[in-house]
């Protein structure tokens, strides 16, 4: 019984810091245990310190020590089922989302969520998307990520679709589409057009750009929106040149012939630039050679 007490005793002082002994200590202990499982914990610890002494006291001891690994086994398990419960949350699949089995109940959620973030569907839209929800997985995802809270829009945009969850946020005027896959082209489409008619690399700021855009077409970009966007266009096999700013000069820097010399440079560039633009004119013939237009 002495050589048991030492050896644990050791364990704790020096084994656990050499990593041979740790897994050849673990590997021994795992297979007490699985023989306390074949045999019952309370019996199977008993056993074994019988083993040891005949000393009824000890006995009693092992009886009682049996009684708290069946705890410590018992918390255990929970926890294996806690991380197995977790493991399944981050690797759900579209059946397991859990939505009301009426129509009616899943419109509401819609409503109650474009009520609240302001993504301003109207009733066919809602109504095709609810719908939509019962064949198309990706849609019945988005309609449960709506029973979620968020403390803003842009927490909704880091889960799932962001692209398509910056289209609904953004545009005031919209297209919904049953088929996923054709919601992803109306998107394409829809920004691909503003695009080729307002293109950021034209202006001195995002911020600039995002302006122009709202301005003309009714939509509330945003920084976070606009960017996503932009990413998608990317992904999709799109070049998208973003505004690069412009440099702060101080006036009292320079002087009239370096302020001369400037002004001559940027004519020059701005001849450049134009010469450069008419290669983007084209861009039904680029699309024609299936090649994607740079914005």
């Amino acid at each position: 019984m002495g050589i048991l007490v030492f050896i644990i005793i050791w364990y704790c002082l020096f084994g656990k810091s050499s990593p041979k002994f740790y897994r050849f200590f673990h590997s021994g202990i795992h297979g007490i245990f699985s023989i306390l499982r074949g045999c019952g914990t309370i019996i199977g610890v008993m056993f074994i310190i019988a083993l040891l002494s005949t000393n009824s006291t000890l006995i009693a001891s092992g009886f009682f020590i049996g009684i708290i690994l069946l705890i410590i086994s018992g918390a255990n398990k929970n926890k294996d089922k806690k991380k197995i419960y977790q493991t399944n949350e981050r690797n759900v699949n579209a059946d397991d989302y859990k939505l009301p089995d009426a129509v009616k109940k899943r419109i509401k959620i819609i409503k109650d969520f474009d009520k609240k973030y302001e993504l301003n569907l109207n009733e066919d839209q809602i109504q095709r998307i609810a719908e939509a929800s019962y064949y198309s997985p990706s849609w019945k995802r988005e309609i449960y990520d709506m029973t979620k809270s968020y403390h803003i829009a842009n927490e909704w945009f880091a889960q799932g679709n962001n692209w398509l969850r910056a289209y609904l946020r953004a545009f005031t005027v919209m297209e919904i589409s049953s088929d996923f896959e054709m919601q992803k082209q109306i998107v394409e489409d829809t920004f691909k057009e503003i695009l080729l008619d307002i293109r950021p690399r034209d202006y001195m700021t995002v911020d600039a750009c995002i302006k122009a855009i709202n301005k003309k077409y009714f939509t509330l970009l945003d920084e976070p929106t606009f960017m996503i966007l932009v990413r998608f266009m990317q992904k999709r096999g799109y070049t998208v040149v973003l505004p690069s700013g412009a440099k702060k000069m101080k006036i009292e820097d320079v002087d009239l012939k370096n302020l001369e010399r400037l002004y001559d440079q940027m004519d020059v560039e701005k001849v450049k630039a134009s010469s450069t633009d008419d290669y983007y004119i084209h861009t039904k013939e680029d699309d024609e050679r299936n090649m994607t237009p740079g914005f």
